[in-house]
């Protein structure tokens, strides 16, 4: 893939602008105007340009909990659970790699091909251990707490005060029950929501989003997904991804911006039909995979779909009209094997924008190393 260019865009709607999480990892404080630079080329994430830069009252930002409120809770029926899940994916793995040399084998096809496979696989692996920032390492470490406002951000910082003070100031903010609390900027990570993708103000497009690692990959989902969103991650295997997300939306809570006054008892049977759909929905083409998937998560929804195969899309569709809130999708996560070639994640992406009754999702998160490193190349 040589340019942006060769990137899949919608033929009929707004074109989605590509970002590499690490990029969206950076210190843009909530700000879409920040982001648009970014986008436009003119942003440096260095000390000089963010020293004065602050989060602006209202942004909504995830909480992660400090060090000091942080518990491990054991429970060993789960560890074990867990192990026994990740032995069989395993074994999967290793069945679909020994068919896949055999088939290889017959044809005839040299072992030199496969050296070179893994040589360029291990050159990719090196070079993204290598490109992951200060945001990202402590982000992917820390648990996560709940969402918040932002009150103020206006700790006194001294002219010359390295990035390292910077991040070490205190931003006020307000829970959705609430009470308000002062944190560590650190501790922060901004969340692109809805509104500021539909301000005109902000004129933030809708994104793709390119990560390399599993761990990454739901981090990101999780971060950006909030209650007003429906959500359907394609290649969602043994479900876990889309549980993550079901409880991230239901237990963290988005706190408004201004208090809402509340009506006088209207209940609305249409609001109230649509309350009680799915809000996160897991597809995959494995029979296998979607059996454990709803017997694991009966409160999320999984379907067997193979989203390449129009007959099979258009089942989807009628899935999500009578199961998913809102009928369609806002964001959508694809992992359909990190490893696999740009090819067939193009592929696929081509087919979910082009896809009229999906709507145009505000986001789309993919897990791809070699889309990923292209991505990045492209950026240089």
């Amino acid at each position: 893939m040589a340019s942006t260019s060769l990137l899949p865009q919608p033929t009929e709607s707004q074109q989605y602008k590509y970002i590499t999480h690490d990029h969206l990892d950076a210190d843009w404080l909530g700000s879409a105007s920040r982001l648009m630079q970014y986008f436009d080329g003119s942003f440096e994430n260095d000390e000089s340009t963010s020293i004065d830069a602050r989060y602006e009252p209202g942004a909504l930002v995830w909480v992660l909990q400090s060090k000091g409120r942080q518990h491990a809770n054991f429970n060993t029926e789960a560890v074990c659970s867990s192990f026994m899940l990740n032995k069989k994916r395993r074994d999967k793995k290793d069945a679909r790699v020994m068919k896949k040399k055999m088939m290889m084998a017959e044809e005839g096809e040299t072992s030199n091909e496969h050296e070179n496979d893994d040589a360029n696989r291990a050159v990719i692996e090196d070079e993204l251990e290598g490109s992951d920032n200060i945001y990202t390492r402590y982000h992917s470490r820390s648990e996560w707490f709940q969402r918040a406002r932002v009150v103020r951000d206006d700790d006194p910082l001294e002219d010359c005060a390295s990035f390292e003070q910077r991040m070490q100031r205190r931003v006020k903010v307000r829970y959705s029950r609430g009470s308000t609390y002062r944190v560590r900027a650190y501790n922060l990570v901004p969340v692109i929501e809805q509104s500021i993708q539909t301000d005109r103000k902000s004129s933030l497009p809708p994104m793709v989003i390119v990560t390399p690692e599993t761990n990454i990959y739901r981090r990101i989902s999780r971060a950006h997904t909030t209650p007003d969103d429906s959500f359907m991650e394609i290649g969602c295997d043994y479900g876990i991804t889309v549980e993550k997300i079901r409880k991230c939306m239901e237990d963290a809570g988005v706190p408004v911006v201004w208090p809402v006054e509340s009506t006088d008892g209207i209940v609305d049977l249409q609001q109230k039909e649509e309350d009680s759909k799915a809000s996160c929905l897991g597809v995959d083409r494995s029979k296998e995979s979607i059996g454990i998937a709803n017997e694991r998560f009966p409160q999320c929804k999984f379907s067997l779909c193979n989203v390449l195969k129009p007959d099979e899309l258009a089942s989807l569709n009628k899935l999500c009209q009578q199961s998913l809130k809102g009928g369609a999708p806002s964001v959508i996560a694809i992992d359909i094997n990190g490893n696999r070639d740009v090819d067939g994640v193009l592929e696929c992406l081509q087919a979910v924008m082009n896809e009229k009754w999906i709507r145009h999702p505000r986001l789309i998160v993919v897990k791809s190393r070699f889309l990923y490193w292209d991505l990045r190349k492209i950026r240089k």
